[in-house]
């Protein structure tokens, strides 16, 4: 997300300035336009072949998810309805909104001045950066999936509102006279630092339970260094490669040989009652395959080590093929 809101305002930027310096004509602009059609195979190509480090047709179809026909006025980062969890980021896209909105009205009347105008690059950043803003503070953006575009734009907010306020900031600045704009800056900084947070903010912040990361520290010392742990969700994968100081990947791969591949599952994967919970407990009177090794203290399948071969004789043993293709299609978050 990051390396395609760079270039949705760098690229159109830079081509707006080398237009307005007279540089991009005839046989230049010919070689520009090949040039990103180039670009634009390359990067469809590289989708293909690495779609989870590329932009893939999969991240395309988020687009699609972007809008909602339920206005949320309050702008939240994220809005879940199954238990109910409210993200505002202290209403930073609502901030951006408003900045947004005076950027806008300072650069419109920056036209009436008699000063130098802004080159055409400066304009064109100026604009999208403003338009950026104004789509993040939308009240029809989708906010009910952590893993959809609405959210993941929502959490950015501070970037196109902070320069929203140095565009509505520096325009302003040029109606006042030397020592005024000193004055009010340091009048600016003394606010600032005078409403800095005395605390700290735990909004949004994912905690571990403590009986989660005592389970997790149980891992050291369980696999060989040689052996890779895949676990469904990062923050499990930070607290295993942090925790019990083992590799641990996210994603299944073929370049990790299957004898050394263990899978760890927790409570919020194998979900209580489902066909996995289940075939869990059954694997543990299996004497053919290596048992499941349960590593919470108050939970049998609240944190579960098992083999590769003992994750296959799982999704060999449920009943219904729908859960088989899902817990087999190892979703991750």
């Amino acid at each position: 997300m990051a390396a395609a809101m760079v270039l949705a305002i760098a690229v159109p930027a830079a081509i707006a300035e080398l237009i307005g310096r007279g540089l991009l004509r005839g046989r230049r602009l010919i070689y520009l336009v090949g040039a990103t059609i180039v670009l634009a195979l390359t990067l469809l190509v590289l989708g293909l072949v690495a779609p989870r480090r590329f932009l893939s047709a999969e991240d395309l179809q988020l687009i699609g998810q972007l809008f909602t026909a339920a206005p949320e006025w309050r702008a939240p980062a994220l809005v879940n309805g199954d238990d109910y969890v409210l993200v505002s980021m202290d209403g930073e896209a609502l901030h951006g909104l408003v900045l947004a909105v005076l950027a806008g009205l300072a650069l419109i009347a920056a036209r009436f001045r008699r000063e130098p105008p802004p080159s055409a690059g400066q304009r064109t950043t100026a604009w999208l950066v403003i338009a950026l803003a104004i789509l993040i503070g939308l009240p029809w953006l989708a906010v009910d999936d952590a893993q959809g575009l609405g959210f993941r734009l929502r959490i950015a907010a501070f970037v196109p509102g902070a320069l929203c306020a140095a565009i509505a900031c520096g325009q302003a600045s040029r109606w006042l006279a030397p020592r005024t704009r000193a004055i009010a800056l340091v009048v600016v900084a003394a606010l600032i630092a005078a409403n800095a947070p005395r605390r700290t903010e735990l909004e949004g912040e994912v905690l571990a339970h403590p009986a989660l990361v005592s389970a997790v520290m149980q891992l050291d010392g369980l696999v060989s260094p040689e052996d890779t742990i895949l676990v469904p969700h990062r923050q499990l994968a930070f607290m295993v490669a942090w925790y019990a100081r083992a590799t641990v990947a996210i994603r299944p791969s073929d370049a990790i040989p299957r004898e050394r591949r263990w899978r760890l599952l927790p409570r919020s994967f194998t979900i209580h009652g489902s066909q996995l919970d289940r075939a869990l407990l059954d694997a543990l009177r299996e004497p053919s395959i290596v048992p499941p090794v349960g590593l919470h203290s108050g939970d049998p399948n609240g944190l579960v080590l098992i083999s590769e071969p003992t994750w296959e004789w799982l999704l060999a043993h449920m009943k219904s093929p729908k859960a088989r293709d899902y817990f087999g299609g190892w979703p991750t978050r």
